[in-house]
């Protein structure tokens, strides 16, 4: 049913590769729709938690049996792979999304399976990417860019003004009333 389901999860605290990967869906869904993409929704979720929300709290490669369903497993493992993108580019990227289901169909796989595949694929280490983003129980300085000059013109962008709304955020603010997260709709 979901692309993440093909592979199950070794044990639950792996999770954020199902649901992860479901945000992550949503938000290529809504770049291909041409009602914002994927940069611009992680843009939006990551401003819409400063530092001291809670929300950064939750580790999602390991969030613990109260929050596995927790919003931050999604919406953080989502940013995690929106960070694995800038870092290794688009054609290494979805060769990820394509490869991950059909490597490891009808089989379970660990955070570190899937560390392990996308620095096989992409050539590049990504330990300190995947620690950053699902470990580290604090905000990241700043979502990865894939060009430093960018990522300093966009951090001057979200300093000096709020990050604009993706037009798609309702509708798939819409798909999220699964598990109680509170208001999606800002």
């Amino acid at each position: 049913q979901w692309y993440g389901n093909s592979v199950s999860v070794d044990g639950w605290k792996d999770i954020w590769i199902n649901e992860g990967f479901a945000r992550y869906s949503q938000w290529l869904w809504s770049e291909r729709e041409g009602e914002g993409t994927a940069q611009e929704l992680a843009d939006y979720t990551y401003a819409q938690h400063p530092a001291d929300d809670p929300f950064w709290k939750v580790k999602p490669g390991d969030p613990g049996p109260d929050n596995q369903f927790d919003v931050a497993v999604y919406d953080r493992g989502a940013l995690a792979l929106q960070a694995l993108r800038n870092e290794v580019g688009d054609a290494a990227f979805f060769e990820l999304l394509k490869g991950w289901p059909a490597e490891h169909a009808h089989g379970n796989a660990t955070v570190g399976d899937f560390v392990r595949y996308a620095e096989r694929v992409s050539g590049k280490p990504l330990a300190a990417l995947f620690d950053t983003w699902l470990y580290r129980p604090a905000r990241p300085a700043l979502p990865a860019a894939a060009d430093a000059g960018l990522a300093e013109a966009a951090l001057s962008a979200r300093s000096a003004a709020r990050v604009e709304r993706p037009a798609s955020w309702q509708k798939i603010a819409a798909t999220n009333t699964v598990h109680d997260h509170g208001d999606h709709g800002d």
